[in-house]
């Protein structure tokens, strides 16, 4: 009885080791998505902004070139 005890206990071990393995390589993996989340999380908002400030520069220009157009309007 005391053998399969062992055996029973060194196969629980492995077993564990195994899961353990696994669940490191699984934290990993769920570090590498979030930081190339983040990554594209940043790029977006640098468009957005990029985008916004090309609009404001349009607008600007626009307003500049034309500034009665907007009043001839109403």
């Amino acid at each position: 009885m005391p053998t399969t005890t062992v055996q029973n206990g060194k196969a629980a071990a492995l077993k564990l080791a195994h899961l353990t393995a696994k669940a490191a390589e699984g934290r990993m993996l769920a570090e590498d998505l979030v930081e190339i989340g983040k990554r594209k999380a940043q790029r977006i908002v640098r468009k957005g902004y990029e985008a916004g400030e090309d609009y404001l520069d349009e607008s600007k220009r626009f307003i500049k070139h034309n500034p009665w157009s907007l009043w001839a309007r109403r």
